[in-house]
């Protein structure tokens, strides 16, 4: 009897932090095509966990208006984006809302009258133009692949580039950096 009493207990406490275990980003690839024309294609596929949470979608912020300095001297940057599609892991659309809020492109994806839980996936392609800074040495592509306005953590992320089949690999040179900027 002492035994039972012991494990009714602890099966209890394996039952309520399941449910307290917050949503996270298993997986977060994305692709960026560069066209010969600078124009990127961004295909993002995200995976994310709810548990046992009952959310209606994600939200996803694109930083499309920042300054940085380059050399010590500011540059402001202004770019273009249109959002292609918004997909599940089979191909299916996802209702979506976008707008412009404070320099970001904001997208609601889900549905406002369903709630999801457990592992979904959402697929976002969009283009972007101004996005190849060009310098009087170099072109450089800037961009920040996974963003840093998520409410949750990310477990894996990776970026994936794709450059067009005119330009020359052994001028190429890449840095990548991660965390906050």
């Amino acid at each position: 009897m002492r035994g039972l009493l012991v494990i009714i207990p602890l099966l209890l406490c394996g039952v309520v932090s399941a449910q307290l275990i917050p949503p996270y980003i298993a997986d977060y690839h994305v692709r960026v095509e560069v066209s010969s024309d600078t124009t990127l294609t961004v295909t993002e596929t995200i995976v994310v966990n709810f548990g046992t949470v009952e959310r209606h979608g994600i939200y996803r912020k694109i930083l499309y208006r920042y300054q940085r300095a380059v050399k010590g001297v500011p540059l402001r940057y202004n770019l273009r984006l249109r959002l292609l599609s918004v997909t599940d892991g089979q191909g299916r659309a996802w209702k979506a809302k976008a707008w412009r809020e404070g320099g970001y492109a904001v997208g609601r994806i889900g549905d406002p009258h369903r709630t999801v839980r457990g592992t979904q996936v959402y697929r976002l392609s969009y283009r972007v133009t101004r996005a190849i800074n060009y310098f009087d040495t170099h072109d450089e592509l800037y961009w920040n692949a996974t963003g840093n306005e998520w409410e949750w953590g990310i477990v894996r992320a990776a970026c994936e580039t794709v450059l067009p089949a005119s330009g020359d690999p052994n001028r190429l040179r890449a840095t990548f950096y991660t965390g906050y900027y």
